[in-house]
């Protein structure tokens, strides 16, 4: 075994020791598949040999520090794991990477065996989804979004609309924030959206037949087979709210301005359809689901970034987002 450099060797050994607890499979190989991107994870590739499975999986471990700690706090692990245990069955929708183990023995929190997608194509969230793939998405979150009742949500193990978790202070700093980056002529609409925020939030909170939602289908969470199936994975931001907003997080983070104003009534049209409802209705829920991504994005702006690249996908998310809410008045909705 040769583990790669750059993230914990820790990591990289106890990523080998879950691969080789699968009966007959000895390891190979692991590098460094999340290559430092990871906000709540490390990420693994780890090559096996075994008698009929896999050549490669994909191990996931909780992180180390302040990020790990409020991933724990927030449930977002225990969130993934319930997920894995319990959700995602490969004869149920939606379509998401089999799941070998899920190890609870990390006091971090829990650790996975997965998948590896490498055979799929990532589609890359900075270049922005086509329209195509971003229908794709929305059919695999529809069947997520049907598989329960009202009556059934009570009993799900997760959090309730999670906007009533940001709070004002936390947000206005976020704003401030907006300042001293390359965006500071979106302060504007994101002060009136902190502003009314108790408004919108209730309004979010509110609205009428709330879904289980997957909370962050963005396109870097989503990998592509072309002729069979979206997958979607990094299930830690699971939450019981509207369904379109979870379109509305697609569509705020994962596409071009261009091409979301180009296309966005007929995702959210295709979104409609699939699941039944009424357009013009599903329409203004999505808009109120802007609600989600236009505050949550306020506590990524108040992110420090080391590298280009990670500054780049910041500015690009509030770019994108702050610009859904002008073109949607997003600030303006009434409860």
């Amino acid at each position: 075994m040769s583990p790669s450099t750059g993230r914990p060797p820790s990591d990289a050994k106890q990523a080998a020791k879950l691969a080789e607890r699968i009966p007959g499979w000895r390891v190979v190989d692991v590098t460094d598949a999340g290559r430092g991107r990871g906000v709540f994870s490390t990420v693994w590739r780890v090559r096996v040999e075994t008698p009929t499975g896999p050549s490669s999986v994909v191990v996931k471990l909780p992180i180390d520090g302040p990020n790990g700690e409020a991933a724990c706090a927030s449930g977002a692990y225990a969130r993934e794991a319930w997920a894995y245990e319990t959700l995602l069955r490969p004869d149920l929708p939606p379509a998401a990477p089999f799941c070998h183990l899920v190890d609870r023995s990390d006091q971090r929190g829990p650790a996975f065996v997965l998948e590896d997608l490498g055979s799929m194509r990532m589609p890359d969230q900075s270049e922005g989804l086509q329209l195509a793939d971003a229908l794709g998405v929305v059919t695999s979150l529809g069947r997520l979004h049907d598989r329960f009742g009202s009556s059934d949500l009570d009993d799900l193990p997760v959090r309730r609309a999670a906007p009533t978790a940001f709070a004002e202070p936390v947000l206005r700093s976020g704003v401030e924030a907006l300042g001293h980056r390359d965006v500071r002529d979106l302060v504007p609409v994101f002060s009136r959206m902190v502003d009314r925020r108790d408004a919108l939030v209730a309004a979010f909170t509110d609205a009428p037949s709330p879904t289980l939602c997957h909370g962050d289908p963005r396109a870097d969470n989503v990998a592509v087979d072309d002729h069979t199936r979206v997958l979607l994975f990094d299930w830690q931001q699971l939450a019981i709210q509207l369904g379109e907003a979870d379109v509305a997080w697609l569509c705020g983070t994962s596409l071009a301005v261009d091409d979301r104003r180009r296309d966005e009534v007929a995702i959210v049209d295709a979104y409609a359809d699939h699941r039944g409802l009424d357009r013009a209705v599903t329409f203004d829920r999505y808009r109120l689901g802007f609600v989600l991504p236009g505050l949550a994005v306020l506590l990524l702006a108040q992110r420090a970034t080391k590298d280009r690249a990670t500054e780049a996908m910041v500015i690009n998310s509030i770019r994108r987002i702050g610009t859904a809410l002008t073109d949607l008045d997003v600030p303006a909705l009434q409860p």
